[in-house]
């Protein structure tokens, strides 16, 4: 993983485990529907606290498309910006986390980075990450 920018992979890491805790909180007493409700309420808290919220209007960058679970911009430079939504990771946001870490793993030269958390056009919370043009090409 790119560790030039420590303080990013720091704060998907914190992100990871605020799901993971979230979920090992729950234990038997919730239902797995009630996970991702209870993940999402804390990693809004989180970026609450730590001022993580980044407003769209005040980054440079062009819509190019949505697919999937994500809607995708372009810095103009070398970045895109990706919002997902959650939408493949179920009833439990470890799921997202843990695809995130294994992308980083086998392609680390295209790291995917959390630089932090925004609303999408959909309603509902979804996080920011970015991720190398250089990667679209490969």
């Amino acid at each position: 993983m790119d560790r030039t920018h420590s303080s990013i992979n720091s704060l998907l890491e914190q992100a990871t485990c605020i799901a993971r805790r979230s979920k090992e909180a729950a234990g038997e007493t919730e239902s797995t529907e009630g996970y991702k409700r209870r993940q999402t309420e804390e990693l809004i808290k989180f970026a609450n606290d730590n001022g993580l919220w980044i407003d769209l209007s005040h980054l440079n960058i062009t819509y190019m498309d949505r697919g999937g679970e994500n809607e995708v911009f372009h810095d103009g430079n070398v970045s895109v910006v990706k919002l997902n939504n959650f939408e493949y990771a179920g009833d439990d946001l470890e799921n997202f986390f843990i695809r995130i870490a294994a992308h980083n793993k086998f392609f680390g030269n295209v790291p995917y980075q959390m630089i932090g958390f925004a609303y999408n056009s959909q309603p509902g919370q979804t996080h920011q990450i970015e991720l190398p043009v250089n990667s679209l090409s490969k």
